[in-house]
């Protein structure tokens, strides 16, 4: 199975400062576990440079002065996990004809990767793609997303039960 990561369910401003390093680890955990099962994983070019954290990107946190300081150890975990993903734009697949996307008849919202995610779906069932998704932004489970007009279900991983 191939899972993409949902750039836009990254964000961390429910959290206090503490915790969001705690929730950074449970994703990194997640995208250790499909590794560890052999699935694929990929993620958008834009992952590290849409806000996360209040008006800061990803890379804003590496800041020396960011009130959020990530560890050297995190740090490394990172780069070596994402070291290994390839960007699901780098891929010969299909590329959905819009990102704008709504999930459960929810209003439409901007979200790349579900987009794509649902593109691959439209376009070959046998390939399904699941959406890694950061617990606090998402809903788990099967959903219904639309795009364009068109509309299957994707499933939205949030942590290990969910698989």
């Amino acid at each position: 199975m191939r899972f993409v990561i949902d750039e836009t369910s990254w964000r961390f401003d429910k959290l206090d400062r503490y915790s969001c390093i705690e929730a950074l680890e449970t994703m990194l955990d997640q995208l250790d576990d499909a590794h560890d099962q052999g699935h694929s994983v990929c993620y958008s070019e834009d992952l590290f440079s849409i806000p996360v954290w209040q008006d800061k990107s990803f890379y804003d946190l590496y800041e020396p002065d960011s009130q959020v300081t990530i560890p050297w150890e995190v740090r490394e975990r990172i780069a070596t996990l994402f070291g290994r993903l390839p960007k699901w734009q780098e891929l010969s697949l299909p590329w959905p004809p819009v990102f704008e996307v709504q999930l459960d008849q929810g209003p439409e919202e901007y979200a790349p990767s579900i987009a794509w995610a649902h593109e691959q779906m439209i376009q070959d069932k046998a390939c399904a793609v699941a959406c890694l998704v950061f617990p606090h932004g998402r809903s788990a489970g099967h959903v219904m997303v639309t795009v364009n007009g068109k509309e299957c279900f994707i499933w939205f991983v949030a942590d290990h039960k969910n698989y």
